[in-house]
């Protein structure tokens, strides 16, 4: 259906309750209850149907500064500048023909495809992302990355940064998260009320009304606001119908990489657990990718044609955090690695239901495949997938400490003080429990101390004196950029002083004092800023020569402009430091799963299904209907 099918439809979006007479959504044919259509038919053969949470879909307004919209399906009536394959860790272009940075004149250019169209027929053009992203600048100019925003001409803008920035990163954090954002029409007032805007009182009071502003599913279909590539088409409590917009350009054939044939979307909303597990379990969805239990607990219900098409790392990791200010034997490398060889990560991964981590590089293993060329780097220490005891024995030994009896002794012969680890929240709570009694069998001292997340966060950014371990993310957050692994300004990564999930204001004067004092340690929290490793990668001692690591430094010249080889090298000295020294223990790697109807649906190769976002985004094609 085109815009004018779709525009046609516009009154039943929404309806007066969602439902009208019969369900009132025009596609159930005769499964009467909203069931995707198994009443029979064609058209349910032809539909992908998936589920989604958030806000209720008769609620759902599309200003994304606003509440009551849903970020989930925003792919479908919107386009992105371009995606991040996490396979290998590359940037593809998608509603950018391209882009590229000049770290001389700071300037980003973007160059936009041709063929963008609004649901209205009208070309998207540079003016409308000029528009909106100078109004994006003016809510925080002094905090915007760029310094200005200028249109080149109907595809090209030029966007100049405020700081000199490594490429690498700014490739990571611009173009792929760079939406087309409506168009100039829409946020043109918005504009002028921040240019007109005097001083940061005067601009947070423009943010506060247009966080207030709305844009119905109604205007956005009756005004053809949109340039995805999919069109609501009717919206009841139960579900929202999506149709093809037919001038999209990947359905016009103007891709190559991409070749789509689903034409209709059912996007049944599931805001509970419960409900998605129904949903899944009596096929009322074709594909899941999130939100249920894993595959292993469906495998036995669902018929022989499910399968799970994607089983993979993401790139996110699960540590535990390790305060080395209260305890001198976590200041030994050798107690640390200890703990990671009597850890058993493949019992780790199936307790947790995640990925198993295969070794100790403080990234994930997209990030070892592009700076070392493979996933698990032959050279580094081997800290063993399962629990080895006699490693974490040697290693013990090492430093003088015994393990007798269950308990372990340091070379005076006095029982070690207790590590008190704080269990908390979800995921980290589950990979907390079960590497704190993993590491208790052993015999490492352990107080389990179980607590909500937010008190668990409070204890780990503000009372350092308190705790001795907890777990927490470890992901490049910031930029998708491996640096972010080991920046040291988040629990996320090397914390070396005041932060949490980003650095406390006085993080920089504190961290920047240490050091021209000479520390080499942080006062905050024990960890190293300033130390030596082996130069040869994989050597367990320091023998011969070394390479001096300052993390502060290292971090904070990554984000400079530099050569494509000394990104390399800083990036393969901090994974190979944390190999060494352990700063904190990796566990297990979040896992990216999906599972499908293959015998409805051809999933295409697996790299492909989950590198890009998942298989949310059926404009790609990675996922086509069985011809």
């Amino acid at each position: 259906m085109g815009v004018g099918g779709a525009a046609a439809l516009a009154g039943c979006v929404g309806g007066d309750d969602g439902n009208g007479d019969g369900n009132g959504n025009g596609g159930n044919g005769n499964g009467g209850n909203g069931n995707g259509g198994n009443g029979g038919g064609d058209p349910e053969d032809q539909r992908l149907n998936y589920m989604r949470g958030g806000t209720h879909f008769p609620d759902l307004q599309w200003n994304w500064f606003g509440d009551n919209h849903n970020s989930s399906i925003k792919h479908y009536v919107d386009t992105i500048g371009g995606f991040t394959r996490s396979a290998d860790n590359e940037q593809v272009p998608y509603g950018f023909e391209g882009w590229e940075y000049d770290g001389d004149s700071q300037v980003l250019t973007i160059n936009l495809r041709d063929d963008v169209e609004f649901w209205n027929g009208d070309l998207y053009t540079a003016e409308d992302l000029w528009t909106f992203q100078e109004m994006l600048r003016l809510q925080n100019p002094s905090g915007s990355r760029f310094e200005s925003i200028e249109i080149v001409d109907d595809t090209t803008l030029e966007f100049t940064t405020q700081d000199a920035l490594n490429a690498q990163i700014l490739y990571r954090v611009e173009p792929p998260y760079i939406w087309l954002e409506h168009g100039a029409d829409v946020w043109q007032e918005w504009l002028e009320q921040y240019q007109d805007a005097s001083d940061e009182d005067a601009r947070t009071a423009v943010t506060e009304e247009l966080r207030e502003w709305e844009i119905s599913t109604d205007r956005l279909v009756d005004e053809g606001l949109g340039t995805g590539a999919y069109i609501p088409v009717d919206v009841t409590d139960e579900y929202m119908d999506f149709e093809v917009h037919d001038n999209h350009w990947v359905f016009q054939g103007n891709d190559e990489r991409f070749d789509p044939n689903i034409e209709s979307v059912r996007m049944w909303y599931s805001d509970e657990t419960g409900r998605s597990e129904q949903f899944v379990a009596n096929e009322r969805v074709d594909f899941v990718s999130s939100g249920v239990s894993s595959w292993e607990a469906f495998e036995d219900q669902l018929p022989d044609y499910w399968d799970r098409v994607v089983h993979s790392a993401s790139t996110t990791i699960y540590k535990i955090i390790i305060n080395w200010r209260n305890r001198e034997y976590l200041q030994d490398v050798n107690f640390r690695r200890a703990m990671a060889a009597a850890l058993d990560y493949e019992n780790q991964a199936i307790n947790t239901e995640q990925f198993q981590l295969e070794t100790q590089t403080g990234m994930a293993p997209n990030f070892n495949r592009s700076y070392w060329g493979e996933e698990i780097p032959s050279d580094f220490i081997d800290y063993d997938v399962n629990s080895n005891l006699d490693l974490a024995d040697e290693y013990l030994g090492r430093s003088g400490y015994t393990r007798e009896d269950g308990s372990i002794y340091d070379e005076d012969g006095e029982e070690l003080e207790e590590m008190r680890f704080f269990v908390g929240g979800s995921t980290w709570g589950d990979v907390a429990q079960s590497s704190a009694q993993e590491l208790q069998q052993y015999g490492f001292p352990i107080d389990i101390r179980p607590v909500d997340r937010s008190t668990k966060l409070d204890i780990v950014q503000n009372e350092m004196g308190e705790w001795d371990m907890s777990t927490e993310s470890h992901y490049a957050a910031g930029t998708n950029h491996p640096s972010d692994y080991f920046r040291p300004n988040s629990f996320w990564g090397w914390r070396i002083g005041p932060a949490g999930f980003g650095p406390a204001a006085e993080f920089h004067d504190q961290v920047e004092g240490w050091l021209a004092d000479g520390e080499t340690h942080s006062p905050y929290n024990g960890k190293p800023m300033v130390f030596d490793i082996p130069a040869e990668v994989g050597s367990e001692e320091i023998t011969g020569d070394t390479k001096e690591i300052n993390i502060y430094e290292l971090h904070d010249e990554i984000r400079s402009p530099l050569s494509n080889e000394r990104d390399q090298e800083i990036i393969r000295d901090l994974s190979w430091a944390w190999n060494y020294m352990v700063p904190d223990i990796d566990v297990v790697l979040w896992k990216n799963e999906s599972f499908g109807n293959t015998q409805k649906i051809d999933f295409g190769e697996t790299d492909d299904l989950g590198s890009y976002v998942d298989l949310r985004w059926p404009e790609l094609g990675l996922a086509r209907l069985n011809e």
